[in-house]
């Protein structure tokens, strides 16, 4: 799939088909709770409320926005705002809410960086030379047209915060190596290929 700037994307939550569909790798790490006095959704994430709010056409129009879910952006004044569209739905909406409290600030600015796919509502990772693997949830590394090693995140969960690891494996399923950021897992595999 190419996006609106050319871009080659890996859409997460978009298999084959149904029967084979994996689990999107966002939307259910964090736990999402109804605020029963603003209506919003909001989850805990990192020492504090992480929120995502609906917007209707005439409230979108008022921020000057569209219709749809958007980060509820608070500052550490007391500010409070409407922040980026995440979603039309709730469930796409949760996706990418996750993807932006959960990814850190580095992987989103690293390769492959974390594209927030907004005008698709789509979780997905800018791809380049790193192949997207159609049979399970990470990237394939390929040499001459032989893969090399596989590249997948994994989801931490401690104390109610949830954090990204990416680990490689060779094609026989050994760990070559693991890292809290995609750069250094990919700088310490390269060593012991």
């Amino acid at each position: 799939m190419t996006d609106h700037t050319g871009l080659d994307v890996l859409v997460v939550d978009e298999p084959a088909s149904a029967r084979q569909r994996p689990e999107p790798w966002f939307g259910n790490l964090l736990d999402w709770q109804r605020d029963p006095d603003t209506d919003m959704r909001c989850a805990w994430h990192g020492g504090r409320t992480r929120y995502i709010t609906k917007l209707s056409r005439g409230d979108a129009d008022a921020h000057k926005t569209r219709p749809g879910w958007h980060m509820w952006d608070d500052d550490r004044d007391g500010w409070h705002g409407i922040g980026p569209l995440v979603g039309t739905t709730l469930r796409t909406a949760y996706q990418l809410a996750e993807a932006w409290i959960i990814c850190p600030y580095a992987d989103m600015m690293a390769y492959p960086r974390l594209w927030l796919a907004v005008a698709g509502n789509r979780v997905a990772w800018e791809l380049g030379t790193i192949a997207k693997d159609d049979q399970q949830p990470r990237f394939k590394l390929t040499r001459a047209g032989v893969t090399v090693a596989s590249i997948e995140p994994v989801f931490l969960g401690r104390g109610g915060a949830v954090s990204v690891r990416w680990r490689a494996f060779d094609p026989a399923g050994t760990l070559l190596a693991s890292g809290t950021r995609w750069a250094e897992t990919l700088a310490e595999l390269q060593t012991t290929l």
